[in-house]
């Protein structure tokens, strides 16, 4: 799919998710501020694992946590890439890391600004902090 950006898969997710169950939305995104640092929809490219492992935290059961994840997350993602029938290719690259899953935006026609410090913060010479080894 063609010129589409991070910001409407965001704003997509979040609209997604409201008209299916708003409270749910607010509750992940309440959590993932205070846990994670950041709103639910940033959390979910930055820190995909994490937002993972704070589903099943609060959720208490993996199966419970995993159809939130796939249905309320990875569903919305595969609706805006056009890739509805292949949620598992998506759920594989966000659970590989923001890189592996901003490396799968790129290779399926995502445009805008899907450089390095998405995942990482800048510092202040504006260059990406690298993970440590």
């Amino acid at each position: 799919m063609e010129g589409i950006s991070l910001t409407e898969i965001l704003n997509y997710i979040k609209e997604f998710m409201y008209d299916k169950s708003p409270g749910v939305f607010m509750i992940l995104d309440l959590n993932s501020r205070k846990i994670l640092g950041t709103g639910l929809t940033d959390a979910i490219i930055k820190k995909p694992k994490e937002v993972y492992t704070m589903l099943h935290t609060l959720y208490q059961d993996d199966i419970t946590a995993k159809f939130i994840f796939k249905s309320m997350l990875v569903k919305p993602i595969a609706i805006r890439l056009g890739k509805l029938g292949r949620e598992e290719e998506i759920e594989n690259a966000l659970l590989g890391g923001c890189d592996s899953f901003i490396e799968y935006l790129r290779l399926n026609g995502v445009n805008g600004n899907l450089d390095e410090s998405i995942c990482r913060p800048a510092t202040s010479n504006k260059k990406a902090i690298h993970s440590l080894p």
